[in-house]
């Protein structure tokens, strides 16, 4: 009876974690700094060495829901009409980010770091080489800290999809727990224990917009058109920055907003922007303008927009722009240095935004390089 009172003892989670995990993780921040930085062969070798066959062996199995000393099953009472299915939406993706954001982007159950489902998007889409999905070789790490949500009340037996009823797991926790309740499984409420946050951010560091909304399917009802109203950044009555930020959004969802918070962020560095059929992102050093890049409404970016006779000045900040996007080249003009794509497009905003703590640090160097011209 001892053993049996052991063994069904309540406990934070299906099986406690590995030390793998958490080294995972800080691999996976380091290959989105190496990767941000431009330093795609890091990127690509930190990625690797976070694919353990441990991780991998770990998370399956917990997944495997058939392990008799993970899955500790037994009956419980539940009163008449409690595990009625709730019919309800989805939560949105503004939604699940404000819950991974409540809950420092950590498992509730386990407690480890977890990795937002875009990030690994992104990451696969820009290098796929480095990131296997397949079903027998799906990357280890990613499918240990993968982040889901989790109804600590099963939507099966009841639960709503209310910020209360919902937490943030990861992929084996949440996939382990399959429709059961907590008292069958012997777990303890997560939400009893108060959720660690801190500077982990999901890597969400590395999205440069918000995802655009999924077009709906089947034919869609006819509403009066809603004038649109501009961010606080937009001036009422600015007729073409009005126009600027509604096509850029049209094609760029949310990239607008960012571009404007970024260049008021960085103020103390003498940076301002203006807005007319572009918004050009201007720099002053000691009384004197030069406009490193512009953002056209059709999102393409001009790099440099008007330099002057700082030629030389700016040429690191063209290549370390270049370095730093994959793709991109820096070249030179008879007055200035450039980057654009190897395909001889030019940047994208979506592209720069995904930048920018390199951005702000080049903005910084071009910085001090003129006020020693000066």
């Amino acid at each position: 009876m001892a053993n049996d009172v052991a063994y069904l003892a309540p406990r934070p989670c299906l099986a406690s974690p590995i030390p793998e995990i958490e080294l995972a993780a800080d691999m996976l921040s380091d290959a989105v700094d190496a990767l941000m930085a431009g330093q795609r062969d890091r990127a690509t070798e930190l990625l690797a060495q976070a694919d353990m066959p441990v991780l991998r062996t770990f998370s399956r199995k917990i997944m495997d829901v058939t392990d008799p000393t993970i899955q500790r099953r037994r009956k419980v009472e539940v009163a008449p009409g409690a595990q009625e299915r709730v019919k309800q939406r989805k939560p949105s993706n503004a939604d699940r980010l404000t819950i991974h954001q409540r809950d420092g982007f950590r498992c509730r159950y386990c407690g480890c770091r977890v990795v937002l489902l875009n990030v690994r998007k992104r990451l696969r889409a820009v290098m796929p080489e480095a990131i296997p999905i397949g079903k027998d070789t799906y990357h280890a790490a990613f499918l240990t800290i993968n982040a889901t949500l989790d109804h600590v009340l099963p939507h099966a037996r009841g639960g709503d999809n209310s910020p209360e009823n919902l937490v943030t797991t990861c992929w084996p926790c949440n996939y382990g727990k399959e429709h059961y309740r907590l008292e069958e499984l012997g777990l303890i409420d997560p939400r009893l224990r108060p959720p660690v946050v801190d500077a982990w951010d999901g890597l969400q560091r590395l999205l440069p917009t918000a995802p655009a909304p999924k077009p709906a399917a089947g034919p869609k009802a006819v509403r009066p058109v809603q004038p649109k109203r501009p961010p606080p950044e937009v001036v009422r009555g600015n007729a073409a920055a009005e126009s600027w930020h509604d096509q850029l959004e049209a094609r760029f969802p949310g990239a607008g907003r960012q571009v404007l918070a970024f260049a008021k962020a960085r103020a103390d560095l003498g940076v301002d922007h203006a807005i007319n059929k572009e918004c050009v992102i201007r720099l002053k050093v000691n009384g004197s303008t030069i406009t490193p890049l512009a953002i056209l409404r059709n999102g393409d970016v001009n790099l440099p927009w008007y330099i002057g006779p700082h030629k030389a000045a700016f040429r690191p900040f063209a290549e370390r722009v270049a370095a730093t996007i994959a793709g991109a080249v820096a070249y030179e003009t008879p007055k200035n240095w450039s980057v654009r794509m190897h395909d001889k497009r030019p940047l994208n905003v979506d592209e720069l935004l995904a930048i920018q703590p390199v951005l702000v640090s080049a903005l910084i160097d071009l910085r001090a390089r003129l006020l020693t011209a000066d």
